[in-house]
């Protein structure tokens, strides 16, 4: 079958509906709809994911290799030993909707890097030592998990992340105002939702920051981004001293 090319005038266009698709669906999963990572994950797979096969549509505009929020929390080296670590979330406590929440937040200056340091970088360490890529993180939620197809089975190390736990991570409910002492006895729980889909959110929440910041889109091909941090209303359990 005979294909014609699309005109860079067409791609833009479709970058412009990829972005407002994922800036509709960062809201909904703001707002409690965390299957919505799902979708988050399939359309940043259509901008970054380039294969034998087929080609990112940020690479077919020339736009994929520009400078990239990193808004990644590590380990301090030489420090005390972590021995999970999820770098785009923290833990929450009390919040009865989310278990997790995505760093959010706007960038200082030395905080952007380039595009195959930041798609590489681990972003979720388990208590197995299996570590997970921002590209790993989106390849796996879009190709595997239900965002663009649903395999029959999935990796392994994936599956004890989003199934099994193996971030070793707890969550602590309690009625009213989540005190000290309420949560200290509280039983904690494993989180419903796994911290791949916060950080899926948190990737697209880099992303869209960064478009905005560097990409140079034409005024008229941006989508306004807006995010409520008030969404993820819990109390930190890090904060705490309880994790």
């Amino acid at each position: 079958m005979t294909k014609v090319v699309q005109t860079a005038e067409e791609l833009r266009y479709q970058l412009q509906d990829q972005i407002r698709f994922l800036a509709n669906r960062c809201n909904a999963f703001d707002q409690g709809e965390t299957n919505e990572a799902k979708r988050i994950a399939t359309t940043l797979r259509i901008l970054f994911h380039d294969s034998k096969f087929s080609k990112s549509l940020l690479g077919q505009l020339g736009l994929k290799n520009r400078p990239y929020y990193n808004s990644a929390i590590l380990p301090e080296e030489g420090g005390e030993q972590i021995i999970t670590n999820i770098a785009l979330a923290g833990r929450l406590a009390g919040n009865h909707t989310h278990s997790y929440s995505p760093h959010l937040g706007l960038p200082e200056a030395d905080q952007f890097v380039n595009f195959n340091d930041w798609w590489s970088q681990v972003v979720i360490t388990d208590k197995e030592g299996n570590e997970f890529t921002r590209s790993l993180i989106i390849l796996s939620i879009a190709d595997q998990d239900g965002g663009a197809h649903v395999d029959p089975a999935l990796n392994e190390a994936y599956y004890k992340l989003t199934r099994l736990n193996s971030a070793n991570d707890f969550n602590v409910l309690v009625e009213g105002e989540p005190t000290i002492e309420k949560l200290i006895n509280a039983q904690p729980v494993a989180p419903k939702v796994s911290p791949a889909f916060y950080v899926a959110r948190q990737i697209a929440h880099e992303f869209l920051v960064s478009l905005l910041e560097y990409h140079r889109i034409p005024q008229n091909h941006r989508t306004l981004y807006t995010f409520n941090k008030d969404f993820y209303s819990g109390v930190s359990l890090f904060t705490l001293g309880l994790y």
